[in-house]
């Protein structure tokens, strides 16, 4: 961890790069802000997400996030989307929909929920260490794609098509919901009016694809669901920390421990856990010469050694917990019940103020 710090930290104006990805640039997903290389676009990438998503917008979000998570306390109440993995489907499918109303103001249909599934996994594949040999070799990536033995560029492009679609299509649908509804409100619309206000008599391309990119970066980048089917699983198997957090909130106190709960699931099973970054010019670390432009590769999961909250193994507790890989890490299948709490008095003001620990013990099903 004392390395991860100090290259990634302190040395952070010269480690903030990228490594080049050929396949990635084929794909076209170094318009994602986790894989843009880093320079003026970068920044202001982030500067539209720090602007939008910042803790200085919490009232501005703070409605559709309570709707939210009302929403998924309401469908556990439901016998027949409680326990199994109805509930895990749940939880997916309103996340899903939060924030990509956040995003682009308007419900996605299952197909386009089912497009950017698609393109992650085709993202996945991309990344895949060892699977391209153009990744070892970037002037593969010259090969037309027509050509005898040029079947990653054929994949490649319809990979970047649907890539695109999934990206240009929300972004255009919003564009001209703005036309109708000059008040609507999310993550493209507020930037685009922004724009429009700024005096320009027609937004720049460049302006406009910012904003597109950026966007698509924010659902295809999505790793709330991972961690919180992470916490949700730890919870279930450790009912005596889900005790000490109902106490906690029962309380209305300060939350220290509902704080450690949600640290000791990212560190138990970081949602991304390896990072990627790389030198802008040659440095030296503990003697070491690491060249410019050379994969410096941060392994969280093999960091975790400090927890930030003590979670005691039960003797009844199941040890068969297993993680995704990939890009993205989350739990795989596993099943809990989520049972009313019997104490609460007013069970409405319970679902619109407090969350799962408050309302349910969850429980392994």
């Amino acid at each position: 961890m004392s390395t991860i710090t100090e290259l990634f930290q302190k040395q952070a104006d010269n480690f903030s790069d990228r490594p080049r990805w050929p396949m990635a640039e084929l794909l076209g997903r170094t318009e994602n802000v986790g894989f843009t290389y880093y320079g003026t676009r970068l920044k202001q990438k982030r500067t539209l997400l720090q602007t939008e998503f910042g803790s200085n917008k919490r009232n501005q979000w703070g409605p559709m996030l309570e709707n939210a998570a009302s929403e998924i306390l309401s469908s556990w109440s439901d016998p027949e989307t409680n326990g199994g993995n109805e509930a895990r489907k749940c939880l997916r499918r309103t996340i899903e929909s939060l924030i990509f109303r956040l995003t682009y103001g308007f419900e996605p249909s299952r197909d386009v929920i089912e497009l950017i599934q698609l393109v992650g996994q085709q993202t996945g594949q991309a990344f895949q260490p060892g699977r391209w040999a153009v990744n070892s070799f970037p002037l593969l990536s010259y090969i037309p794609y027509w050509m005898p033995g040029a079947g990653f560029q054929r994949w490649a492009r319809s990979s970047k098509s649907l890539f695109m679609k999934m990206v240009r299509d929300p972004y255009n649908k919003t564009k001209n919901d703005l036309l109708s509804d000059p008040e609507v409100s999310c993550f493209v619309a507020n930037h685009l009016r922004v724009l429009r206000n700024s005096g320009l008599a027609q937004p720049s391309l460049y302006d406009e694809q910012l904003i597109m990119s950026t966007a698509g970066s924010v659902f295809a980048g999505n790793i709330t669901l991972a961690a919180v089917e992470t916490i949700l699983m730890l919870l279930s198997r450790h009912p005596e920390k889900q005790d000490v957090a109902y106490r906690e909130i029962a309380r209305l106190e300060r939350l220290p421990s509902i704080s450690c709960i949600f640290k000791e699931g990212l560190r138990i099973n970081p949602p991304v856990p390896l990072l990627t970054h790389s030198p802008i010019e040659s440095s030296q670390y503990k003697g070491w010469l690491i060249p410019k432009g050379s994969w410096v590769l941060a392994n969280i999961c093999g960091a975790r050694a400090v927890a930030a909250f003590s979670i005691e193994p039960l003797d009844d507790a199941r040890s068969d917990i297993e993680f995704t890989t990939g890009l993205n890490s989350g739990p795989k299948e596993f099943s809990c019940k989520f049972v009313r709490e019997r104490k609460l008095n007013n069970v409405y003001c319970a679902l619109t103020s407090t969350r799962e620990i408050l309302l349910y013990d969850i429980i392994e099903y």
